[in-house]
């Protein structure tokens, strides 16, 4: 992990500091009745990382490209790791996610969540899992590609950069991803983060993120990686380094 401390949320910044509604495209089926969802927009309470965390071992780790073809989620030393690595993500109180606003106004289940964290210039970040080292070194090459790099080209000592993304089954195509991207720019405007910036792997997000306002910065096809690992997708031809001004 780093060797430098956390990022630390200012106190003086309301928790959450995000908070939007957002109606969905159509009924959930087998909710019953014809209205479609309502969600509401913030940043995760703490009660609800366990639900998260879920979502992301056993949704996110199976279908994202570049987690799916190493196996992270049946490798139970990777696995582990990765626990560790986002409960302190998750600790940094600045991840976003869709809660189902229930006709009561009261807040249900968790349909979409975005696991951000902040991250500074040259700052390290060690992993010892040889296969979560392995896509680490792989990301990090494409991300060092572009020059000036993301801190230089947008003028700032820290970035808001995003760990993963996934909405539930039950509620995709009700534009959750897209609502998840642009809340950033709330929270950038709300925590004093100037720029954000991710990998975007699958052709799905790289979409949502164009239309969310983000550049791509660097591209790298999978089959041309070193590692064997990236060959075997087939979802997606290649990850796409994209960043945004959060202005």
């Amino acid at each position: 992990m780093s060797e430098m401390a956390p990022w630390t949320r200012p106190e003086s910044v309301p928790f959450p500091c995000v908070r939007q509604r957002h109606v969905g495209r159509r009924p959930l089926e087998g909710a019953g009745g014809d209205a479609p969802p309502a969600y509401v927009v913030q940043e995760l309470p703490h009660e609800r990382h366990e639900e998260a965390v879920r979502l992301m071992a056993d949704v996110f780790l199976r279908e994202e490209p570049i987690t799916s073809c190493f196996g992270l989620r049946d490798d139970p030393e990777a696995f582990a790791e990765l626990q560790e690595v986002w409960g302190m993500v998750l600790s940094e109180r600045i991840s976003l996610c869709a809660l189902v606003e229930q006709p009561d106004g009261s807040l249900g289940p968790l349909a979409a969540f975005n696991m951000l964290m902040v991250v500074r210039p040259d700052e390290k970040f060690e992993l010892k899992n040889e296969k979560l080292a392995d896509l680490l070194k792989a990301v990090k090459e494409v991300e060092a590609q572009p020059q000036p790099d993301v801190f230089e080209r947008f003028g700032v000592s820290e970035c808001l950069y995003a760990l993963g993304l996934v909405v539930a089954h039950e509620h995709r195509g009700q534009g959750l991803g897209e609502q998840l991207l642009r809340a950033r720019w709330q929270l950038g405007r709300a925590l004093g983060l100037r720029a954000t910036a991710t990998m975007f792997t699958g052709p799905a997000s790289q979409l949502l993120a164009r239309r969310a306002g983000f550049q791509a910065l660097a591209e790298a096809a999978y089959a041309d990686q070193p590692h064997p690992a990236f060959h075997t997708i087939t979802s997606s031809r290649s990850m796409i380094f994209m960043a945004a001004a959060l202005e």
